[in-house]
């Protein structure tokens, strides 16, 4: 008789255990529906001129459109300006993977680009000083000039 009563039980509590399950399952899917559901549909952000520009240039080094897209979104432009000049400066094969990563975790330019900038930026300079004596030699002579009538 102990034998059949432990069976009972236990068949019973087999039972109940089940019930309770079904029970904590249906309560947790009940819980979590937003988990299940799909959300409302983010909100089209559009782009604006400049950042349409960009998403095409890295377009045209075969970044895909998606890609470029969200690196426009979530970087800054000018960042990604100088990115698509100095990959030119890179011996990268994958060009594309390659200005991704860069973007993405804030890679340093490489050395050939910012020797580039650095001697575009002296010869700006030389540019201006020339410009500058020029101008001085001109109002020079237009002094000597009026001197000369006097």
């Amino acid at each position: 008789m102990k034998t059949e009563i432990r069976i009972g039980l236990s068949i019973t509590g087999q039972e109940r255990a089940k019930e309770e399950m079904k029970r904590a399952k249906i309560k947790s899917i009940d819980n979590r529906t937003g988990e299940y559901l799909p959300g409302p549909k983010e909100k089209v952000k559009e782009f604006s001129k400049e950042q349409v520009d960009l998403v095409n240039k890295l377009v045209k080094i075969n970044v895909s459109k998606i890609t470029a897209e969200n690196l426009t979104r979530s970087s800054d432009q000018e960042l990604i300006e100088k990115w698509i000049e100095a990959i030119n400066y890179t011996n990268a094969g994958d060009k594309a993977a390659y200005i991704v990563k860069a973007i993405r975790e804030n890679w340093q330019f490489p050395e050939e680009y910012l020797r580039g900038i650095k001697e575009e930026q002296q010869k700006e300079k030389e540019g201006k000083i020339e410009f500058i004596k020029k101008r001085c030699r001109k109002r020079k002579t237009k002094r000597d000039k009026k001197r000369l009538k006097r």
